[in-house]
């Protein structure tokens, strides 16, 4: 392509709406007056270049909010905060967590110029084509010649690859474009996602060799907000995982059945390589190049909270968003509500009022599926809400995401823009992915230990095995016990990072472990009016005492734990308030707020998940086709319960 051809093709880019503005990164002078031979000869321009990429993902309908927010529930043990009100009708946010979706979602999903999702992405991608066409054809990518450039084309690479990954969790079969866009190109038609899928692989191993270690990256950055070599071995494994286990496909026209579309022999190959990748990475831990859990669970949201994106921590890789970029506090913190008044004791300025509208909830059984003495379940999950600069008890039916907190961190708000990196990866995925693997090739035994690494961070030190021996007695030596007991180990571990729903895809078990949640939240119900089947549930108090400390600006809350059934100082003239929990029904209604009906049958999922495991297609995307995009009509589909191998 010569320079006229690149400057046209990339106005047609942003005129077309395909590409994101870099006006934060690139110089007018790169973008309109340079050839690619000018551009990709040089180091200074290429990485530019490869920041625009970066910078594509922060557009708005992309990364920034609804990639990040939006995609992730709801699973066994999220749900969208609004979604027990979702109906066909609304056609948004809602509709979209209780699998109800159309190809005329709205909410951002349609929009028009290419800023819709889907749009968004290619975008990325056909900036990331750019870099990886033209950084070969005109400078050296041997690592021992030119080792920036060789990053830098491993770093478009690995970007193409997250990207492509991501459209296959998201819309299953799509089109593969990994050449520059031209006139032949421009509309094609969905591929096999296999093809997809092994074309990624291989380019994730062309990569891993040239971009070396966060702290040995030739820019010199060691920042979790590039790709290193760490970030590229990780995200092998999970895309290795993905490509082995369980997923919605095509079986004629019409017909849709949840399979494995691979035969044995591929499944343990990419076992291997998840296997190679995640041991690449634990032999690194705790050097400077590798990677470590931070102290204690809260530390690492601590940490990103504050802004904290240097290597060598827990965090392998965060999405680089400016202070005017990205909307994941806004989208899933802890739930802040201010008058104007009273905004300035957070960001000093009493004008500017500001809600953090914490739109993904916990299913409230999962909150008592927790040990007490787990960690990891008090900076995760908060049954109260910030009003007014005062922390107030909400109810049974809202437990919050509360893994991001404004009041933990030092930006200030004044939209919802907010800046928090999103943590695609980080090392507790690692080493529970590593555990699965050892698990699955050759059992138990040695992957006991990778799980307790998590466990002994959970429960301060101790890793309490004895509380899954309680579960699943023959973990140490049952194949099938230890499975189960890391599948319950990733819901404590991650719930809220956009993980579980495509975990519990991949193991096949979607909308089993929803119905498991629906019957929990039943039992809860059921143990707060005393009758019914109660399960585990039957000791968890219907009462719960509550009191605002305003010395420790925190709330102190009694009856949250199976144990606390000592009241006898939980009385007014101390400060404590009482809050019917298990047993409180609607002040409107009369029903209880786990109501089966209105409540446990609307709020988790409301159409069949299996069936809706992928998106549609949205409409202004096939018609913007060209005729190459169809959705194909599902009327006939086996349930996963059969799980069909082929």
């Amino acid at each position: 392509m010569n320079k006229i051809s690149y400057i046209k093709l990339t106005l047609l880019l942003v005129l077309s709406g395909l590409m994101g503005s870099c006006e934060d990164y690139l110089s007018p002078e790169v973008e309109s007056q340079k050839s690619p031979e000018q551009i990709f000869s040089d180091a200074g321009f290429t990485n530019s270049e490869i920041i625009g990429i970066y910078n594509a993902m922060t557009e708005n309908r992309s990364y920034r909010n609804r990639l990040i927010g939006y995609m992730g529930v709801n699973t066994d043990i999220e749900t969208q905060s609004g979604s027990k009100s979702a109906s066909v009708s609304t056609n948004d946010r809602k509709t979209l967590a209780v699998y109800l979706a159309s190809s005329e979602l709205a909410d951002g999903f349609n929009d028009k110029d290419g800023g819709d999702p889907w749009s968004r992405v290619y975008a990325c991608i056909d900036r990331a084509n750019q870099a990886i066409n033209y950084i070969p054809t005109y400078s050296s990518i041997d690592p021992n010649i030119n080792p920036q450039m060789a990053c830098y084309y491993g770093e478009a690479l690995t970007l193409r690859a997250f990207f492509y990954f991501d459209l296959i969790k998201f819309w299953g079969d799509v089109p593969a474009r990994f050449d520059l866009m031209n006139s032949n190109n421009l509309y094609v038609s969905k591929s096999d996602r296999d093809v997809v899928y092994n074309k990624i692989l291989s380019d994730l191993s062309v990569a891993e060799e040239l971009v070396p270690w966060a702290d040995k990256i030739p820019a010199g950055t060691n920042t979790t907000q590039r790709v290193s070599k760490g970030f590229i071995k990780a995200l092998k494994a999970r895309i290795a995982l993905q490509y082995s286990g369980y997923s919605l496909r095509k079986k004629s026209a019409t017909d849709y059945h949840i399979v494995r579309t691979i035969p044995d022999a591929k499944r343990d190959s990419l076992y291997q390589v998840a296997k190679k990748a995640c041991e690449d990475v634990i032999v690194m831990e705790g050097t400077s190049s590798g990677y470590k859990l931070m102290n204690t669970f809260e530390d690492f949201f601590r940490n990103q909270c504050q802004d904290d994106v240097s290597s060598g921590k827990e965090a392998i890789f965060q999405m680089p968003f400016s202070s005017t970029r990205g909307e994941y506090m806004s989208y899933l913190g802890l739930r802040h509500e201010f008058e104007a008044k009273k905004y300035d004791q957070w960001v000093g300025n009493e004008n500017t009022p500001m809600t953090i509208k914490n739109e993904v909830s916990v299913v409230p059984s999962f909150f008592y599926d927790f040990a007490s003495s787990d960690t990891r379940r008090d900076v995760t999950i908060a049954p109260f809400k910030w009003k007014d600069g005062v922390q107030v008890m909400t109810s049974v039916n809202v437990f919050n995401l509360a893994k991001w907190r404004p009041e933990w961190g030092k930006r200030v708000f004044t939209s919802n823009d907010d800046g928090i990196n999103f943590c695609v990866i980080r090392y507790a995925d690692v080493l529970l992915m590593y555990a699965e693997v050892l698990n699955e090739l050759e059992g138990p035994a040695n992957a006991i230990k990778y799980l307790e690494q998590v466990r002994n961070r959970a429960f301060n030190g101790n890793s309490r095995m004895d509380l899954i021996a309680s579960k699943y007695p023959n973990y140490v030596s049952d194949k099938e016990q230890f499975f189960n007991a890391l599948i319950d180990e990733r819901a404590y571990e991650f719930c809220g990072e956009n993980i579980r729903k495509w975990d519990l895809m991949r193991w096949g078990i979607l909308k089993e472990r929803m119905d498991q949640a629906k019957l929990n939240l039943n039992q809860l119900r059921n143990s707060g009016i005393g009758q019914g089947d109660m399960g585990t549930y039957a000791t968890v108090p219907n009462t719960v005492y509550w009191k605002w400390n305003a010395d420790a600006q925190t709330i102190a809350i009694y009856g949250l734990n199976r144990t606390d059934t000592d009241i006898s100082d939980k009385t007014t003239a101390n400060g404590w308030s009482k809050k019917s929990w298990t047993n409180a029904t609607d002040s409107g209604t009369g029903k209880y707020l786990l109501d089966k009906d209105t409540y446990v049958e609307k709020t988790i999922y409301q159409a069949n998940p299996d069936e809706n495991q992928l998106l549609p297609i949205m409409s202004v995307v096939i018609t913007n086709s060209q005729g190459s995009l169809t959705n194909d009509p599902l009327t006939n589909w086996t349930p996963y319960a059969e799980k069909i191998k082929q």
